[in-house]
């Protein structure tokens, strides 16, 4: 192989890397959102709005990093320098993930929790993904994704979070202590007055299709 075969088949390379490098990344850009909230915190979604949370730091398509602070979907959130208040909607999917890969059985097929979760497993499959035994019924799956609308989003309830950076500072270690989570209103109202939230923190940022 001569030199300048070598040289021009390097540049070659080098350039398809590059254009797919930079693919990459443009598509990554358009699926990746981010708000800079306060501090270190941010509100970010990647490719569907539904996967919206708040986290400490920025994944930045891969560049940076984050710690996911909440669950669920993010729709509302409010800041001052104190504090970080923000309503979520649970990840229904994750509740029914945890009925349907619980109890097995000595072939180690899993049971469901009740008959009505059957409508949860793709029966197109096999005719033996589920099967009824000894009057329970169980299926073959190892695995499921349930990422569907229907599951991803649970507005039926609202989980409530109250983040605590009166001592926190750019950079420094998360304590998650400093994170309270309430499943009811009354609770999240109630630790407000016990914390010293101002009365007139608000939602600054409501997300009105997903609330």
């Amino acid at each position: 192989m001569s030199k300048q075969f070598s040289r021009t088949y390097f540049i070659f390379i080098s350039l398809a890397f590059l254009r797919g490098f930079s693919s990459c990344s443009n598509m990554c850009q358009d699926n990746w959102h981010s708000k800079h909230l306060i501090q270190d915190f941010y509100l970010e979604w990647v490719g569907n709005l539904k996967t919206q949370e708040v986290t400490l730091g920025s994944w930045n398509c891969g560049v940076g990093g984050n710690l996911p602070i909440t669950d669920g979907t993010v729709f509302a959130v409010g800041f001052d320098s104190s504090f970080i208040i923000i309503k979520s909607h649970p990840d229904k999917s994750g509740e029914i993930r945890k009925r349907l890969f619980v109890d097995t059985n000595s072939r180690g097929d899993y049971s469901f929790a009740t008959s009505n979760d059957t409508i949860y497993i793709d029966k197109e499959y096999s005719r033996e993904r589920i099967y009824q035994q000894n009057g329970k019924w169980y299926h073959t799956s190892k695995d499921w994704s349930g990422q569907v609308d229907s599951l991803y989003l649970n507005k039926e309830r609202t989980t409530y979070y109250i983040i605590d950076i009166r001592n926190y500072s750019e950079g420094k270690d998360y304590q998650h202590e400093k994170t309270s989570k309430y499943e009811d209103e009354g609770d999240f109202t109630e630790a407000r007055k016990k914390l010293g939230v101002d009365k007139e923190l608000d939602f600054s940022y409501v997300n009105k299709d997903l609330q």
